[in-house]
């Protein structure tokens, strides 16, 4: 279970106009850059195969490979990196460049996350989009680098610049998932627990919901974690369950305000507390007298069953909280040993063996 970034619009996380007088006298150049508060970039800067080429209002270089296969020596290199508890999902990277006429003509844009291997997109000598909107560049929570590669040139001369820049993206609050809400029985309570992956620098606000038939949740408890707090596993006792079964779910909202619900547990309490052991003679006659008591109303169906475990007698009545009593006909009953047992839709209660005189 995860809780998506609180921000839903990609929009620009770090970009440049490069603008001013030769900025190719800086390695990297970092003059004039956006950088979203949320992450750090490095500016624009070149591989060891180039050397910077003077030029205004963009950044220049020189020394491109002429032969006709990449040279990985030789690229344009942007890095981001998401600050502690964020993550970036990326979607595009915009730019335009230009090249003199002795410049590269082939052109590849790769990244770190596969060690430069694979093109992303492609590349063009003027500019274009690129699209990083697929699952490899989600939820990025460690430095990423993208190298701009260039190759094919007519002499070692040709120059080639990225004029201006734009890494479009998403950079909010790493997500926070759920590993697992789990119940088991606790005597006469219910033990919820469960545990949750989040950030140091993220919170979660939890709420602990219950519900008799599983649509109509109440809050039972508020829990509040931030920092290390939020990955340590978490239990909660309900010691007032309601009578027969309980759901229970977490309700767990972000420090964004994003809301997620956990599957649902349900555990059957027997608080009902229907007990005929204690309330039935050993020996019965034509009229017995059942005396139950009850934490809430409910349908109680009696079962009488005879020695060779076949049922010969039911019997319905509606118990009402509190004390009740119940008039049973056994006269139709041979005399003999039979087993009484009590049913809710909730459970069953104890079996009690009686004689029939």
């Amino acid at each position: 279970m995860v809780f998506a970034l609180g921000i839903c619009k990609a929009q620009s996380i770090f970009d440049n106009p490069i603008t001013g007088t030769n900025p190719n006298t800086f390695n990297p150049y970092t003059i004039g850059q956006t950088v979203n508060p949320n992450i750090t970039a490095s500016g624009i800067g070149r591989g060891p195969g180039i050397t910077g080429s003077n030029a205004n209002d963009r950044y220049n270089a020189s020394l491109w490979s002429i032969t006709t296969s990449i040279d990985l020596n030789d690229y344009f290199e942007f890095t981001l990196t998401p600050n502690p508890g964020i993550s970036i999902g990326f979607s595009s990277f915009v730019y335009t460049g230009q090249a003199s006429a002795n410049g590269p003509a082939s052109f590849a844009f790769r990244s770190s996350l596969d060690g430069y291997t694979a093109d992303i997109g492609t590349a063009t000598l003027t500019g274009t989009t690129i699209d990083l909107s697929s699952a490899a560049y989600q939820n990025i929570t460690a430095p990423v680098s993208f190298r701009f590669y260039g190759w094919a040139a007519v002499t070692s001369a040709g120059t080639f610049s990225i004029n201006n820049f734009t890494f479009n993206a998403v950079a909010g609050v790493l997500p926070i998932t759920l590993e697992y809400f789990n119940g088991s029985k606790q005597g006469n309570g219910n033990l919820l627990s469960w545990k949750m992956n989040c950030s140091n620098s993220s919170k979660a606000i939890m709420d602990i919901e219950r519900s008799r038939g599983g649509s109509n949740f109440n809050t039972i408890k508020k829990i509040t974690a931030d920092a290390l707090a939020c990955l340590q596993p978490f239990e909660y006792t309900d010691n007032d369950p309601l009578p027969g079964y309980n759901y229970y779910r977490l309700k767990m909202m972000d420090v964004d305000g994003k809301i997620t619900y956990s599957k649902k547990v349900v555990l059957l309490n027997s608080k009902i507390g229907i007990d005929i052991t204690a309330a039935f003679p050993a020996m019965a006659n034509n009229n017995a007298v059942l005396q139950i008591n009850t934490a809430q109303k409910t349908q109680l169906a009696i079962v009488i069953i005879d020695c060779t475990g076949r049922t010969v007698q039911k019997i319905s009545c509606a118990l009402q909280t509190g004390n009740n009593t119940v008039q049973l006909d056994l006269s139709k009953l041979a005399a003999g040993v039979y087993r009484m047992i009590g049913y809710t839709a909730q459970e069953r209660t104890g079996a009690i063996q009686f004689i029939k005189q």
